[in-house]
């Protein structure tokens, strides 16, 4: 599944966003965004490992569920 939006928001640029679903490949970012949000939200440090091991459990089971990454 992949969308494409286009945003302006002065009317003047133009911005393509692409959304599609993540694939293993996305992993070392999605780690990077969760530990940084857990952190910057939460206040914890999640542990990577465990974290790492979740998003592939997760990515290899469309049934456990999905991300989604917007790439510019």
């Amino acid at each position: 599944m992949l969308f494409i939006f286009e945003l302006r928001p002065d009317n003047q640029n133009l911005f393509l966003m692409t959304i599609r679903e993540a694939t293993v490949h996305d992993i070392p970012k999605l780690l990077e965004f969760q530990t940084q949000m857990a952190a910057e939200t939460e206040g914890i440090a999640l542990d990577e490992k465990t974290l790492r091991l979740g998003l592939h459990n997760l990515l290899a089971d469309p049934a456990k569920g999905k991300y989604y990454v917007a790439e510019e």
